[in-house]
């Protein structure tokens, strides 16, 4: 049962028996303790808390201590709610208690939280837990010093849950500029979305990192393009891993390829090694003109109507050597008449 959850006379007998501690550690501070209005009238269970991270704070910094005594989120008492927060801080400073402290002493953990900066400080925890130094890192990063944002706290939870997979992919994540200078929403969406493809593969989600045009910077069209990786490797990490390896897809993505990249997504829905052999063709594989995009694009309209004809149509040597315009108008004639009768399609094979 935790502390917030005590029957009234047992939080006083706790707020009692902390006082008393702080008193044994500090008088000078047991005093500013005990002058807290909150102290005065009514203890919650979340009082108990922070009276007991006092002590911890008075034995790690009693100068911090004196710094947190006198900021609005103890002076002026915190909600039962922030409970959980108040616990893993308190955890934090008994594991690390140099993080903890750098932590408490941030600006906006001083004048009070909210619960954006709760959920920060969760992050910040969690992180600290996995890898003290990236979490030190991060906390002096000027984005988080000077106040966080939704988006930032997002951020900090996607760069915690990367750091508890693998530290190397975290450590390059911290290293790229756009993670450095402060966090959009399309950027934090991006940052989640390396989160979950790190959970299900670390060496993809490093060679994602990796890209040329995830280091210089995330767009909104960047972002869309991470998102269709994500969804292809949740279908085939090989596939994924196929495609991050490609030069085309190395070097940036202008529409004409974003779009075949989402071609390819549709085909890997109904049949990945389809989309596989189509990834591994040669005119696929050394980039895409405008022809070869629609290829791609027909090639998907075929492929579900019937995947097992889009196999077929594939394997033939005008359709694997890559496509003339003509060719593409044949292939597009392939697909509306397999829109129609695909037994018809086949007979023509």
């Amino acid at each position: 049962m935790g502390t917030h959850s005590l029957s009234e006379a047992r939080r006083y007998t706790e707020a009692k028996r902390h006082l008393r501690a702080i008193y044994a550690l500090d008088s000078n501070l047991a005093v500013k303790v005990a002058a807290l209005p909150w102290v005065q009238n009514y203890i919650n269970g979340t009082d108990v808390l922070v009276l007991g991270l006092l002590i911890q704070l008075i034995e790690t910094s009693p100068e911090s201590a004196d710094l947190a005594i006198g900021s609005p989120w103890i002076a002026d008492g915190l909600p039962e709610s922030a409970a959980w927060t108040i616990e893993i801080l308190s955890d934090l400073l008994e594991e690390q208690g140099y993080l903890a402290q750098h932590m408490i002493e941030l600006a906006w953990v001083r004048d009070g939280w909210t619960e954006t900066e709760q959920g920060a400080l969760r992050a910040l925890s969690r992180l600290a837990d996995s890898n003290g130094a990236l979490a030190q890192q991060v906390i002096e990063s000027p984005w988080v010093m000077d106040g966080v944002t939704e988006s930032e706290w997002w951020a900090l939870d996607s760069i915690s849950w990367i750091a508890e997979i693998d530290g190397a992919t975290a450590e390059q994540v911290l290293g790229l500029p756009w993670v450095n200078d402060g966090m959009t929403e399309t950027e934090q969406t991006a940052l989640s979305i390396i989160s979950y493809t790190a959970g299900t593969d670390g060496a993809l989600a490093e060679q994602i990192v990796e890209l040329s045009w995830v280091m210089d910077g995330v767009t909104e069209s960047k972002r869309r393009a991470l998102q269709t990786l994500s969804f292809i490797s949740d279908i085939d990490t090989a596939l994924t891993v196929q495609i991050v390896g490609l030069a085309w897809v190395k070097d940036g993505l202008p529409e004409v390829e974003q779009s075949a990249l989402e071609s390819i997504h549709r085909i890997a829905i109904i049949d990945s090694s389809l989309a596989a052999f189509t990834v591994g063709l040669s005119w696929v594989m050394d980039g895409l003109t405008g022809t070869e995009r629609s290829a791609l694009d027909t090639l998907d309209r075929i492929a579900r109507v019937d995947g097992a004809l889009a196999d077929q149509i594939l394997a033939l040597p005008w359709v694997m050597d890559g496509l003339t315009e003509a060719e593409l108008n044949e292939l597009r004639a392939l697909a509306d008449l397999a829109n129609e009768n695909p037994a018809a399609v086949r007979g023509l094979l």
